[in-house]
């Protein structure tokens, strides 16, 4: 049960006069804004069918007490947070819940980019856009990559020049090449100064197997080898990484 002191508001009711005491009143949805977003969010008390309620997160004598995790427990957590740094194996508290999510939501933008950038145009940072499978936020495979860009008429043309692209490119694929992001084109990679000058695929010397020169390869075995990904980026390729000398 929680204990309020009583006699001073008691006593200002007794005698008539105004009482400034907002902590007798649970506040409105728009008021607990500041501490945490309810309204239309899945801590929303008043969605019809659902078991939040106050008394689910703040189980303590006084609503400045808050538990995150009798629902967001490490059997469920602890998967989604996998890649992230700093993240306590034994067991996270709520209030580290709380300083990483204050919006009672996922990732925001910025965070996000540690793994993919968001909220641009054409990556916006509506989340069931590309996770599809809520339970698997975690699983490279389950993005849905192919639903906007497989579909688009450009699509196959835009990667014929590339030898080992697969044609039903998977998500693994996507994020191996394009881990930013980022496009990078055949007629651009020559512009780069490499050993031999400006040498590069379409050169006439260079094919466009891109792995026939950039060996190195994620190390979670979506693609059976072993190697350096890009930091904090364990399944996207290392474009600076080439081997030249097997074949010169």
């Amino acid at each position: 049960m929680r204990h309020f002191v009583a006699l001073p508001v008691a006593a200002a009711l007794a005698c008539g006069a105004p009482v400034d005491a907002p902590w007798l009143t649970a506040p409105t949805l728009a008021d607990h804004a500041r501490f945490l977003p309810l309204a239309a969010t899945p801590h929303d008390p008043t969605t019809p069918g659902t078991a939040v309620s106050c008394d689910g997160c703040h189980p303590g004598p006084t609503f400045t007490q808050f538990v995150c995790t009798t629902c967001h427990g490490p059997t469920a957590t602890d998967p989604l947070h996998l890649n992230v740094a700093g993240y306590p194996p034994s067991g996270v508290t709520s209030a580290q819940c709380y300083g990483c999510h204050p919006q009672g939501q996922g990732l925001a933008p910025a965070d996000h980019a540690r793994f993919f950038p968001v909220d641009t145009p054409a990556h916006p940072a509506v989340c069931t856009m590309c996770h599809t499978d809520r339970a698997a936020r975690q699983d490279p495979s389950k993005l849905a990559c192919a639903g906007c860009h497989a579909t688009r008429p450009g699509f196959p043309t835009a990667h014929a020049a590339v030898k080992d692209c697969p044609v039903a490119p998977s998500p693994e694929w996507c994020l191996r090449c394009h881990a930013d992001g980022q496009v990078d084109r055949i007629a651009a990679h020559g512009q780069r100064p490499g050993p031999v000058g400006n040498a590069g695929p379409g050169d006439g010397r260079h094919d466009t197997h891109c792995f026939q020169c950039h060996t190195m390869v994620p190390p979670l075995a979506l693609f059976g080898g072993t190697g350096a990904g890009v930091p904090n980026r364990p399944w996207a390729q290392d474009w600076k990484q080439a081997d030249c000398v097997k074949c010169h």
